[in-house]
């Protein structure tokens, strides 16, 4: 994406107020801080990015996305390869204001097939006591896809949880999302103990490095093993393609850069993957852009996990996709992304 026209770039760091702690098998936050980049062209138009970075998934931080944004300047998008929330947060502003400057939209950058999205509602590892009253109340905001973080408690403890929440809700679709916590002995404990609760898919199981391993996995399960952490760039899904027992990618701009992230959904598509179309811990601005690509490729998409706004207070960034429970539209009066700074 060529930034000859810049003329001015500040990077603003920002901070989201979380309803409830957002926490993985690796780790987690309190508060979600992020830094936007707001790019300004040569006639004036403004851009806004966002860099989310999560130290738990992909070890940066907002203090190394800024170095390495110092460093690439307006024009070092594709050099950020080992910074892709840089990368991805750059190339939001680029394209936003680009999108501005002509008058038009995410909706012409990317034309929607489908008109809304149903996202899932993510459960992360906390205590074992208070899941199921978060899973009541999301059942009574009309969710009816449950993501569970597993892996930050004893494997008995989230096997009973799970049991639980089937038992208790038992229309809901379950996806696991384990975040490289387990060894392949362990996953297929854990897919045994749960041979009676139907998972309609598990997330990145095993490391990140142990594609033969989720090979073994997935050619002794039905449940669809998604890969995330294994793949955050065009060589790792090259990896990926050659093993085609594996069948399921989880597509994030902000670790793969917003580029790469458009070019990996389509050779996937045209590879037979599936995919889902998740985020880290990010605002409605980053999330309008992957809801956007989303809208475009119903075709491939098979999972929405774009829910993090709703653990966010009212902050710093307005405007972009609107939520219904799960129900995700984006107002058709866009200018860019349509979000602001507040």
């Amino acid at each position: 994406m060529e930034a000859d026209d810049v003329v001015d770039v500040e990077l603003v760091v920002v901070e989201h107020e979380l309803t409830m702690p957002f926490a993985i098998a690796g780790g987690g936050m309190d508060v979600a801080r992020a830094v936007i980049v707001r790019v300004e062209l040569g006639d004036g138009t403004i851009g806004l990015g966002e860099c989310a970075p999560f130290p738990a998934v992909s070890g940066e931080t907002v203090t190394t996305t800024i170095a390495a944004l110092r460093r690439a300047g307006p024009r070092g998008a594709a050099s950020l390869v080992d910074a892709p929330a840089a990368r991805c947060g750059l190339e939001q502003a680029l394209l936003d204001a680009r999108l501005r400057a002509a008058g038009r939209s995410v909706l012409d950058w990317m034309p929607p097939v489908v008109d809304s999205l149903e996202t899932d509602l993510t459960l992360p590892v906390g205590p074992l006591d208070g899941a199921l009253a978060f899973v009541d109340d999301a059942v009574g905001r009309g969710f009816r896809t449950l993501k569970v973080k597993i892996g930050g408690h004893e494997l008995a403890d989230d096997v009973a949880v799970l049991r639980s929440v089937h038992t208790t809700f038992p229309d809901l679709e379950l996806l696991l999302d384990a975040n490289g916590a387990y060894d392949l002995a362990t996953a297929r404990d854990l897919l045994r103990q749960l041979a009676t609760v139907p998972v309609a898919l598990l997330e990145q199981p095993l490391a990140r490095d142990a594609l033969d391993d989720a090979v073994a996995l997935q050619a002794a399960t039905d449940v669809v093993i998604c890969l995330d952490e294994s793949l955050r760039d065009a060589a790792d899904l090259d990896a990926i393609l050659r093993r085609p027992t594996l069948r399921s990618v989880n597509v994030k701009t902000m670790k793969l850069g917003l580029e790469p992230a458009v070019a990996i959904l389509a050779r996937a598509a045209d590879a037979g993957l599936t995919c889902m179309v998740g985020g880290m811990v990010e605002s409605r601005l980053s999330m309008t852009i992957s809801a956007a690509l989303a809208m475009h490729r119903p075709d491939v998409v098979r999972h929405v996990d774009l829910d993090t706004p709703l653990f966010m207070r009212p902050g710093p960034v307005t405007g972009g996709i609107v939520y219904d429970g799960p129900t995700i539209t984006m107002p058709t009066a866009l200018l860019g992304h349509g979000c602001a700074l507040s």
